[in-house]
This record gives structure tokens, sequence and C-alpha cells, in this order.
């Protein structure tokens, strides 16, 4: 069974395995972590076992897999979007002060036990916020209000789930509505299995719970829900097999909401405008496969360039050419460059935009008649040339142009 001493230290492993690899499942990870705590308030059979299985766990990943894959050097730095030292103290706190509240509180009663637990929480997430307050502003402080509005809040995977309405992907759609479907007929087995104190069974619930919330707010977890939803389809099938009524009537209910509910959509959602805006061109990957090797006779520099065409050329550059910015949080202060360089119609801005680089790239593209040609995005891709850009490699027989930056010249 999930629920024993070794399954908790598993899971701590896990946990802490997967803080290291990226920070995009914390929100499961929490209930993982706090849910043996809460069935340790609930006086569940085992639970404080478990919940020091679980912190030795995490405790042994954090010091190890830390130090090995990450290094002890970077494992003390401060980085709020990777797991260094603020996630590093979390961690050792939350097991040392676990540890310590199960082994040495020997009352039963729960509210004794959660006053213990909720004052050692608040201690740890009041010495971390004074250790690292930088971090309070999320893993996403590189972030200025033009670049997210230009880039993080038009990605798709940042959307909700009524995005698929508007790009038409009704599969999507259709799937994330059977997994609510699975979820809302196995509600009877969880009102069951929590009478019965199954804590291991309650926390898987609210782990696909928190997943299927997650992947309708925001589509870049939908790959994870029907990992952890689909585990309760046997149970569901076996059921509604033994005509187990509880279940046949949460399966009817669930279908016919979640169908209803996914329909009532469709009137206010809009289907994808059909022209495109300047922004869409800016990110098109229209560079995806182009002959980068006019680079090669160009002395070493800096490129500015499109994000999607700068992603393209990051392996194909030669030794000492860098571009601006990818896609990528923590290129935000060049991607502000990008779109000031590219997009701004104010001739200061795009000076100062351009002057840390010697080269710019763009791709050749056709646009639409009607899309407005004042910015030097617009003008480049359309073919035109801009005073201050000496070209370097414009052959109508590609469509990657470079041109060389003479910054006395540039406007």
């Amino acid at each position: 069974s999930g629920w024993s001493v070794l399954g908790g230290f598993v899971a701590g492993v896990a946990c802490g395995l997967s803080f290291v690899v990226g920070l995009e499942l914390a929100p499961l990870l929490l209930i993982v972590l706090v849910g043996p705590g809460l069935a340790w308030i609930a006086g569940v059979a085992d639970s404080g076992r478990i919940q020091i299985s679980l912190a030795a766990g995490l405790a042994f990943t954090t010091l190890l897999a830390g130090g090995l894959l990450i290094g002890p050097a970077r494992l003390m730095q401060t980085e709020c979007d990777a797991f260094s030292a603020p996630f590093a103290t979390v961690f050792l706190g939350y097991s040392a002060l676990t540890v310590f509240s199960v082994c040495l509180v020997r009352s039963h009663r729960p509210a004794i036990r959660f006053a213990v637990l909720s004052m050692c929480a608040v201690l740890l997430l009041a010495v971390t916020a004074f250790l690292f307050p930088t971090c309070l502003q999320g893993p996403y402080q590189a972030i200025d209000p033009v670049v997210r509005g230009l880039w993080l809040d038009r990605v798709q995977q940042e959307k909700s789930f009524l995005e698929f309405y508007r790009t038409g992907e009704t599969i999507k759609i259709v799937c994330l509505g059977l997994l609510v479907v699975v979820l809302a007929a196995a509600l009877p087995s969880l009102r069951r299995r929590f009478r019965q104190r199954d804590a291991a069974f309650v926390i898987i619930f609210a782990v696909a719970l928190v997943l299927l919330i997650l992947a309708l707010v925001q589509t870049r977890f939908i790959r994870f829900p029907a990992a952890v939803v689909l585990l309760f389809l046997p149970l569901v099938w076996a059921e509604v097999k033994q005509s187990a009524q509880s279940t046949v009537r949460a399966l009817r209910l669930g279908a016919i909401v979640t169908l209803a509910l996914g329909l009532l959509p469709l009137p206010f959602v809009s289907a994808a405008p059909s022209q495109p805006t300047l922004l869409d061109y800016f990110a098109f990957d229209v560079c995806t496969d182009v002959d980068a090797s006019p680079l090669e006779r160009l002395p070493p520099g800096r490129i500015i360039a499109p994000s999607s065409l700068s992603l393209f050329l990051l392996d194909r550059l030669p030794s000492g050419m860098t571009v601006n910015a990818i896609s990528f949080h923590r290129a935000a202060p060049g991607m502000r460059r990008m779109f000031d360089g590219f997009l701004s119609t104010d001739a200061e801005t795009r000076m100062r935009a351009a002057e840390p680089f010697d080269y710019l790239a763009v791709c050749r593209y056709p646009m639409a008649a009607d899309t407005p040609g004042d910015t030097l995005f617009a003008t480049l891709t359309r073919g035109g040339a801009w005073a201050g850009l000496v070209p370097v490699s414009d052959s109508p027989d590609s469509p990657l142009r470079v041109f060389r930056i003479d910054h006395d010249r540039f406007r």
C-alpha cells in the first residue's frame, strides 16, 4: 500500500526530485506534502510515521539531489524561478519542523495538533520571507508589464481552456470534459473512503482535482491531469458494472452537467480571427529552415532579432555571435529591447533598444496589405529598407535578412 513508511519516503523523494527538475507542479506537490500532516491532525492510523518518512525523503533529496544535480554553489544562490536556496530552506525547515511536531506532541486532540503545525508553518514562512524577500514577487519578477502584455499574456499555455474554443481544438475540450465526468463519478467513492479515513485515496483525489482545475485555468497543465484522474477510471467502471446506484447517478449527473457547461461558452467565445495582427506576425515562426551560413562571414557581435528567429539561430551561431532574446522569462530584458526596437514607433525608443547590438536579423514574409507599416518590423519583413541598417546578407533566394547597425544613422 502507498499509505506506509516506504510510501511516505518515496513520496518525499518524488516531491524533491520534481522541484529540482522544475517548479511547474508546485501546487500539486504542496498537497502531497501537506496531506499526511492533515491526516496526523485527524488522527489517521500511521500518519505520524508516514509524515516523518516523507519529511526524511524530502530532506534526503534536497541535500543529495540538490548537491549533485545543481551543485552546492548554485544551491546556495537565490533564484526565485528555480530550485535554489529559498526552496532548500523551505524543504529542510519543513522536514525539521514536521518531525519535531510529530515526535514531541503527544496530545491526540486535533485542535492542539493543528495549532502546533500552523505555528510551525507560519514561523517557516516568516523566516523564508525575511531571508529571501525578492522571491515574494514570484518567479516572473523579471518580466515587466510591456513584455508581459506583448508576450506572456498572448502565449496560449498561459490562457484558460476557453482558448481551445477560440482556436477550434475541440478534441482537447472533449478530453477535459471526460476527465471531469470521471472525477464526478468517483465522488461517491471519495465520500466512502473519507469516512473510512483512507487518507491515501483522499490525497490522490485532491491531487487529481487540483490538476484538473489548473488545466482549466491554464492550458500549460493540460498534459498532466489524465495521468492521475484516469487512476479512478477502473474503480468507476467496476462500480458501474456492479450497478452501484450512487456511482451511476454521479456519472449521469456529471455527464449532463459537463455537457451543458461545455456547450455554454460557444455563443460567447468567438472563433479565431482570420486576419492576423502585427503581433501575430511577430510571433510566427517564419524562419524555420533558412541558411544561417552568411553569419559565419561576419565579425563577432550581438544580434537583435525576433524571439522566434533568435531561437532558430541559437544553435547555428558562429563563435562570438549572440542573439538578444528567446521566449523565456529570464530573457525578459532582452525581449523588452526586441519589442522596443522592432515594434515601437518612437525613434528614441528604437535607438536605445538597438544601442547594445551590432547586427539586426529578420525574415522576409508576405504580410497582409492592411497591416500597419510604421514599425521597423513591418517595414523589414515586407522587404523594405531602413535608415542606418546596412545590408550584409539580403539575398532574394533566402528569407533571412541580416543588417549591420550604423548607430550614427539609425533612427
